[in-house]
This record gives structure tokens, sequence and C-alpha cells, in this order.
């Protein structure tokens, strides 16, 4: 009995159920999924589900263990100009963008945007 003593609310800080996607997220990744060959750059949370969920490889993700230079070029890229972002994905070879956000850059071509969420093709 003394176990239950805080009842069935009982939540310890830090343990909570952790959410790397959304509805919209998996309906974006599985139409990546049947896009061609491809890297994409993704913010580094969702990026954890990117090769789980549409089999493509991801410039550093939430997991990432190498170059801190990556992470930090994929945190940047959502927050610099256009010239700096290709610079970034020609760095990286990238094929692909997703993003929760429009990004309105004349080498990127929408080829998804429902949701909220955004594919971009790297032209």
């Amino acid at each position: 009995s003394f176990v239950f003593y805080h009842g069935f609310n009982y939540k310890v800080e830090g343990t909570e159920i952790y959410h790397l996607i959304d509805d919209s997220d998996y309906s974006a990744l599985i139409f990546l999924k049947d896009l061609n060959e491809g890297t994409v750059l993704s913010k580094i949370n969702p990026a954890g589900a990117v090769y789980a969920i549409s089999g493509k490889e991801v410039v550093a993700d939430v997991y990432f263990t190498g170059d801190e230079e990556m992470k930090k070029d994929v945190k940047d890229f959502f927050v610099i100009g256009c010239e700096d972002k290709s610079l970034i994905l020609k760095k990286y070879s990238v094929g692909y963008v997703y993003s929760s956000m429009e990004i309105s850059c004349s080498f990127l071509e929408k080829v998804y945007g429902k949701g909220g969420k955004f594919i971009y093709s790297v032209n």
C-alpha cells in the first residue's frame, strides 16, 4: 500500500513522453519517402524521425554524435539568409529541406506544403 502513496498521478520531471513529430510531420515524411534519393536537411528534433519513416539520410539529428560543426550548420540554416543557406546545402550535398516554416530562396522548389510542413527540393 505504501508503494502507491502518491496514487497514479506520480510524475518525475523529465520522464514525460517525448514527441519528435506530430501527424503533420508523419504525412510529410511519408510523402518524402516516395521522392528520389537525397540527403535531407531538417531541424534537429524532427530529423530523428526522417530516416525511420522516409528512409532518407539526414545531415544531423538529435542523436548525432559526429562533427559538432554539422549540427551548428543545421541550426544556423533556419535563421540565416539565402546566400548562406546555399553554401550549407552545397557543403553537405543536400537534396531536400524539411521545414515547419516556408522558405523563399530561388534554389529551393517547394514540392510539399500541407499542415504547416514543407519539403523543398534543392536545385
